[in-house]
């Protein structure tokens, strides 16, 4: 009986060591030698979201704008100009004191056949908006049960300027013709164009 009394006692005195240990606080993580600053590039945009550059271009950054704006930084200057200005497409306009508003103009992609003068894709690149759905219609996609519809998602694709790199030329997407896709947008959810690729979430 003694021995087993001792073999307890030893066993709850390694069980507390083993706590005390696991409790210690963590060596400090030694300070490295690499410093990282942030430095801004452009100033002054509204609700600006990500940038891409055309395929091989290492000149010109198209930046999106949420209010319907797509930007060029231009060697690191902002041009005054935008790209494009498709403002009175987006909606609903961009609301500043709803910061979690995700509508607007959210997504930017460049064709895989970009620069390629053989490809239907040459020159060509696409962009992602919220869009009021017209009054008296209805919409053409399910519904969530409850939902009330008021905006939808579109697809919308564009040609490069001929004679301008900085410039989408805002004439080449007819809105009867170039819709590439409609989904509802019932909540404040929205989808990413990254080059050669859309994806579109569902609702929920």
């Amino acid at each position: 009986m003694q021995w087993r009394k001792c073999a307890w006692a030893v066993l709850l005195i390694v069980s507390i060591l083993n706590r005390c240990v696991l409790a210690a606080p963590l060596t400090p993580i030694p300070r490295g030698d690499i410093a990282i600053q942030l430095q801004p590039m452009a100033v002054g945009m509204a609700a600006p979201l990500y940038g891409f550059s055309p395929p091989g271009d290492t000149h010109h950054l198209f930046v999106l704008e949420q209010n319907g704006l797509v930007r060029v930084l231009q060697d690191g200057v902002l041009l005054p100009t935008p790209a494009l200005n498709i403002q009175s497409r987006v909606s609903p306009p961009l609301a500043t004191n709803q910061p979690t508003d995700e509508r607007g103009l959210l997504g930017l992609a460049f064709h895989p056949g970009f620069n390629d003068p053989l490809s239907p894709g040459f020159h060509t690149l696409y962009t992602y908006n919220s869009e009021a759905i017209p009054a008296g219609t209805s919409p053409t996609f399910p519904v969530p049960a409850g939902a009330t519809a008021l905006y939808k998602n579109v697809v919308n694709e564009w040609k490069m300027s001929a004679t301008d790199p900085t410039v989408i030329d805002p004439n080449s997407s007819p809105r009867d013709r170039f819709v590439r896709k409609k989904c509802p947008e019932p909540q404040r959810r929205h989808a990413r164009l990254w080059p050669g690729r859309l994806h579109v979430p569902g609702p929920g």
